[in-house]
């Protein structure tokens, strides 16, 4: 059961608000506030579904629900019943890693079990934009021109092209992780890092990008450092 609120999507597409149906109201009410004023003014302007679960809300609550969207900048689209679309991409990430094939990054593993991951199942072209508060996993590529933002950790099951940067809000300890690792710009937190263009022409070997001594380093999935 989930015990936390949970937000997902994107602030170009719309942003989906899971909220637990085992909190008192009032309680759950304050934890939404505290939750966006913690993310700042990085879902400013965003539209969102907030998704209920089996709770029944009165008008008023749906009310005060629409206010704390307000005081973030954030505008209401509906208050929904239903299942929870972060379990079926969880169940999705997990089928494909027992499908996976022997290049697949364990550390997409990590993330299935994350309530905060956003699953991307689709290549992202230029000009494409994703951002969010949480993990994101993209099933796919990320090409030149496309952009992750994360406040987590950003694992990519194909090559990453474009522009990353995970722990957007401060997050030293994020990674980036992808089968091909040659970014246009990675960042993790406030520190940025490039691939070297040489690297092109080199084997295909996943690895993992963190942050240690205030630097970007590589890393195969085996811990060894490049």
């Amino acid at each position: 059961m989930r015990q936390d609120i949970v937000i997902r999507g994107t602030t170009r597409t719309g942003l989906v608000i899971l909220l637990p149906d085992d909190l008192e109201f009032g309680v759950l009410i304050q934890r939404l506030r505290e939750k966006l004023a913690q993310a700042g003014r990085f879902f400013q302007g965003a539209e969102a579904t907030v998704q209920v679960g089996s709770r029944a809300l009165s008008a008023s609550d749906q009310d005060a629900i629409a206010r704390i969207l307000d005081e973030a900048d954030m505008a209401l689209r509906t208050v929904t019943k239903g299942g929870d679309p972060v379990a079926e991409a969880q169940a999705a990430l997990k089928a494909a890693e027992q499908s996976r094939h022997s290049g697949t990054l364990p550390a997409a593993a990590l993330l299935a079990e994350s309530e905060t991951a956003m699953v991307v199942t689709r290549t992202l072209r230029s000009g494409q934009s994703v951002r969010h508060q949480g993990d994101i996993i993209v099933l796919g590529d990320i090409n030149p021109g496309a952009e992750v933002v994360a406040s987590g950790h950003i694992v990519v099951m194909g090559a990453l092209r474009g522009v990353a940067h995970a722990g957007c809000t401060g997050n030293t300890g994020a990674f980036v992780a992808a089968i091909k690792l040659r970014p246009t710009q990675l960042r993790i937190a406030h520190v940025i890092g490039r691939a070297p263009d040489e690297q092109d022409n080199l084997q295909t070997v996943p690895e993992v990008a963190r942050v240690r001594d205030g630097m970007i380093v590589l890393e195969t999935p085996t811990e060894s450092k490049r």
